[in-house]
C-alpha cells in the first residue's frame, strides 16, 4: 500500500517518501511537500484503482548498467547487488522489504488521518484487513450517533449540526438572561462599602467572573467576592471569584486558600479557585482580609 502511495505522490507531485513507520496497528508517511485534502481524496481514489487493477508486483537485481537507466525511488545512496520492486505504471523503488504478489492482495487502502510535519505532511494509512476493523468501527460510530438523534444513516451529520446550533442558540439566551439577573441582582445588594461577599446557587465560573468584575466596574464594592457551590469528588465546597479596583489580591489569596483550604490564583485585580470550607467560615476570613 505504501508503494503505491509513495508512488502516485512522488510521480504527481514530485514529493519524496522522508520518513515511514509501519506498526501493527498502522502505517505513517512522511513527504516533503503540502498536500490539500481534495487532492488527499484524489490521491485515495487513485491507488485504490491499482489495488483493484490487481497489478503485478516486479521483483528484480539489475545490473549496474540495467540500474543506471532506470527511474527509480531510493532514500540513499546504494552499492552492491540493488533489488528493485515495481508496481508497474505506479511505482519502482528500491527496497528490501517483503510484498504482496499481486495489488489486488491489498484489500484496500484508507487514509485515516493527515497532518503538516515539517513543511511536508505526515499521512497515517491503513491498508487491508486493518482498514476494515477501522470501517467497522467508524460505521458502528455512525448507527450510535443515528440512535442518540433519531437520524438516519448518511443524515447525523445533518443532525448533529442543528443541535449544535440548537445548544448555541440555548447558551446565548442563557446568558442574555444571565445579564439581566446580573443586572437585577446588582440592584439590590448595598452599595458604597470596602467589601461585598455574595453567595450564588447554581453559578458556572464563567458567570461568577462576569458578575464580580460587574459588582466592582459599577461601584458596588472596593472589593467583591462572588461564590457559588462546588463539588469534587465528593468533596463540597464554594467555586470562588474576587475582584479588586486596587492591586492587592496575589498575596491575599495565598493566605485565604490556606486558611481555607482552597485552590486557585489570578492575577492583582481578580482570582478566582475553590474554596473547601463552610460558608460562615468563608465570611470571616474575607472579612477580616479585606476589612
Amino acid at each position: 500500500g505504501e508503494h503505491i502511495v509513495s508512488g502516485l505522490i512522488h510521480r504527481r507531485f514530485g514529493y519524496d517518501n522522508v520518513g515511514f513507520h509501519m506498526a501493527a496497528d498502522k502505517v505513517t508517511v512522511d513527504f516533503n511537500g503540502l498536500i490539500s485534502e481534495e487532492q488527499l481524496a484524489e490521491l485515495e481514489r487513485e491507488a485504490n484503482a491499482r489495488v483493484y487493477d490487481n497489478l503485478p508486483v516486479r521483483v528484480a537485481f539489475p545490473s549496474p548498467e540495467e540500474l543506471a537507466a532506470l527511474d527509480y525511488r531510493s532514500k540513499k545512496e546504494l552499492s552492491g547487488a540493488v533489488r528493485i520492486v515495481e508496481f508497474p505504471g505506479v511505482d519502482r523503488c528500491a527496497c528490501c522489504g517483503t510484498h504482496v504478489e499481486r495489488s489486488g492482495e491489498i484489500g484496500l487502502i484508507k487514509f485515516v488521518s493527515m497532518a503538516h510535519y515539517k513543511g511536508g505532511v505526515r499521512i497515517e494509512m491503513l491498508c487491508g484487513r486493518l482498514a476494515m476493523q477501522d470501517y467497522a468501527r467508524k460505521n458502528e460510530q455512525e448507527r450510535e450517533i443515528g440512535r442518540i438523534f433519531s437520524a438516519k444513516p448518511y443524515e447525523t451529520v445533518e443532525a448533529v449540526r442543528q443541535y449544535v446550533a440548537a445548544a448555541e442558540a440555548a447558551e446565548a439566551r442563557a446568558s442574555e438572561l444571565a445579564r439581566r439577573y446580573f443586572e437585577l441582582r446588582a440592584a439590590q445588594l448595598p452599595a458604597g462599602g470596602g467589601l461585598l461577599i455574595d453567595f450564588e446557587e447554581g453559578f458556572k465560573p464563567v458567570e461568577l467572573r462576569r458578575f464580580c468584575d460587574a459588582l466592582v466596574a459599577g461601584g458596588k464594592a472596593k472589593t467583591a467576592a462572588v461564590l457559588s457551590p462546588a463539588e469534587n469528588n465528593g468533596k463540597k465546597g464554594w467555586n470562588y471569584v474576587i475582584c479588586a479596583g486596587d492591586p492587592v489580591l496575589r498575596e491575599a489569596v495565598k493566605t485565604l486558600n490556606k486558611e481555607l483550604n482552597g485552590r486557585g490564583g489570578g492575577d492583582p485585580t481578580l482570582v478566582q479557585g475553590t474554596f473547601f470550607a463552610g460558608r460562615a467560615e468563608i465570611e470571616r476570613a474575607l472579612e477580616a482580609t479585606f476589612r
